[in-house]
């Protein structure tokens, strides 16, 4: 928790609800298209939908002002480089330009589709994206209109795999893991597409220069959305895990975040155990496969008590199960805490490597020391690395 994100939907018991002029204390955190104009283009982001800080006069939390320590972005601009970044999402997005909210020369990218159930939509908006890179490429800013600077460090977020996999009647066929046909559709574009980027780095002398990473945040295979035996898939209200807090106290619950996984926040950490054992009495009726609390939880997490945004408690479903409001049309995933959920594919394809397949388990986190060792910049510039020691990864260098 060294950034101070948890995930895109999580609460913060320091920040002040949007509107409430900071009279109270507690706040919902959305990084998604809820704290998006709806009614505006693509991309803007909506002040009046924001948490507010009674630190800093009342003023709105944007994402980039949750993150706690630096980003690669801003390192790389610090040297005067230029960045770039073609995301899905605006709020996601946002999180890229850094806690100094200038970490990027420029952003573009982003579609109303995000986390909606349109398969061809979602691949519209990564061919949008895709145009972007290519731009960047070939010397231009995101729309080809005028000339820019390659970027030193620029990327895209590619959409429609996970679309496909989430999408009603979508996701695998079977116990297998067949691809629907949507979801084989998302992936024959997705390497097109990947090739295509890869063509015009070529094209312009630059791919023996280029370190390519291809990765995930999370993977969609446990979750409701795409179980691979359909016959698990089980979507319970939210609702009935924010009841079992409140049967031990009303009122008990501050906010509950479903989706594939939950979290819980109290508004009295002192009542956790006796709430966490009214879950473990009712995990067969809600679906609960593992709960984390107390010491349990800080294992791997910080600890309510030492930051404001730690939920008290958190539940893993058991595959197939998500927990979801009736107004949610995209219920928020992080994956989970299992295998299927946390192991994820890393593609790294850079100068010196021949092809090989290394099945080390290593953390997605370790890919910002390899970039920053390839640009030549010291690791310690990014103040999570120096906190976390992460290693670059391993067998490259």
């Amino acid at each position: 928790m060294t950034t101070g994100i948890l995930g895109s939907d999580g609460y913060d018991r320091a920040l002040s609800p949007a509107g409430s002029h900071c009279q109270t204390r507690g706040a919902p955190i959305f990084i998604d298209q809820r704290i998006e104009s709806s009614d505006a283009p693509a991309g803007r982001l909506d002040t009046s939908k924001m948490p507010l800080s009674p630190q800093h006069g009342c003023t709105p939390v944007f994402p980039h002002d949750l993150l706690h320590v630096n980003n690669i972005f801003e390192v790389i601009k610090a040297r005067g480089d230029r960045t770039a970044w073609a995301g899905e999402s605006a709020a996601l997005t946002d999180l890229y330009q850094g806690p100094s909210g200038h970490g990027l020369d420029e952003a573009c990218g982003f579609d109303h589709t995000q986390g909606k159930d349109d398969v061809t939509a979602s691949i519209a908006g990564d061919d949008a994206r895709v145009a972007a890179l290519l731009h960047w490429i070939d010397g231009k800013n995101c729309t080809g209109s005028s000339n820019a600077q390659v970027p030193v460090l620029f990327g895209m977020s590619f959409a429609s795999v996970g679309v496909a996999q989430a999408a009603k009647g979508m996701g695998y066929s079977d116990v297998t893991g067949t691809p629907s046909r949507g979801l084989e559709e998302s992936f024959v574009f997705t390497d097109g597409a990947i090739g295509r980027i890869i063509q015009r780095l070529k094209d312009r002398h630059l791919y023996d220069s280029t370190w390519i990473i291809v990765t995930s945040p999370y993977g969609h295979a446990p979750n409701v959305y795409a179980p691979s035996d359909q016959r698990k898939r089980r979507v319970i209200p939210i609702a009935e895990l924010t009841a079992v807090a409140n049967s031990i106290h009303p009122g008990l619950s501050a906010y509950v975040s479903g989706g594939d996984v939950g979290m819980v926040w109290l508004r009295d950490s002192s009542m956790t155990k006796a709430v966490a054992k009214a879950y473990g009495d009712r995990s067969a009726a809600l679906g609960i496969q593992e709960i984390y609390s107390g010491a349990k939880l800080g294992l791997t997490l910080n600890l309510p008590d030492q930051d404001t945004r730690m939920p008290d408690i958190i539940l893993q479903p058991e595959p197939g199960v998500a927990w979801v409001s009736a107004t949610d049309t995209a219920p928020a995933t992080y994956g989970g805490m299992q295998d299927e959920g946390t192991h994820v594919a890393l593609l790294v394809a850079g100068p010196q490597l021949t092809g090989r397949v290394d099945k080390t388990w290593v953390p997605t986190s370790q890919v910002a020391p390899l970039l920053l060792r390839a640009l030549g910049i010291e690791k310690f510039d990014l103040q999570a690395l120096h906190r976390e020691h992460t290693p670059a990864l391993p067998g490259i260098f």
